[in-house]
């Protein structure tokens, strides 16, 4: 996984910077931090697809990150094996197009859709707090398709009734240090208290 972060690193940022700048469907973020790479929540996604099931998703928590949230996907095609880094693109790809089905009024007040339809992969995402990722990945073929499964862990999760981010004027408007790549998002080392305690409120799970 280590030769795929910084393409997989670079996909999520890519979405979070266009998010905060208010696009397609936002006001701007003031504060969405830019995620770097971590070696210990990509263990922790280890873990998680060394269990070979998507649902249902475990608990996770450790003294650096008390609040870790994760997605899943299980993949199959048939044919030969495609190159992994694609498959990995694809599926978080397809996380990023679910957030067409994030409301403006859900990115500042989160709660389930009426229609039931999840949003759980695109509001993690799209999460301000979200400072760190890791992923791991397996793959086996079974009954002639190929099987992949991929796991990304990262370092918040989704409340309920509380802001996916905090709208601003101005995209990263209250960084502390804007970040010279990503113009939109914070610079790496923002600081985020709600990632420093165990959050003791109502989560938006992944259910199907």
């Amino acid at each position: 996984m280590a030769s795929y972060q910084n393409d997989l690193v670079f996909m999520i940022n890519d979405f979070r910077n266009k998010v905060a700048a208010g696009l397609p469907n936002f006001l701007p973020a003031g504060r969405m931090a830019r995620i770097s790479w971590s070696n210990e929540l990509a263990q922790f996604a280890k873990f998680d697809v060394l269990r070979c099931t998507e649902l249902p998703r475990p608990c996770m928590t450790s003294p650096n990150f008390p609040n870790i949230g994760s997605i899943s996907m299980h993949h199959s095609y048939p044919g030969d094996r495609r190159d992994e880094l694609t498959v990995m693109q694809d599926i978080i790809g397809s996380w990023i197009l679910d957030s067409r089905y994030v409301t403006r009024k859900q990115a500042y007040f989160l709660n389930e859709r009426a229609d039931g339809r999840s949003v759980f992969r695109p509001a993690l995402l799209m999460n301000e707090h979200n400072t760190h990722m890791g992923c791991a990945a397996i793959k086996y073929k079974a009954d002639r398709f190929n099987n992949f499964l991929l796991s990304c862990t990262f370092s918040t999760v989704n409340l309920m009734k509380k802001p996916i981010y905090k709208p601003a004027r101005q995209p990263g408007a209250n960084c502390k240090n804007r970040d010279a790549d990503y113009s939109n998002l914070c610079a790496v080392g923002e600081f985020y208290s709600e990632n420093r305690q165990y959050a003791d409120s109502r989560l938006l799970m992944e259910l199907n």
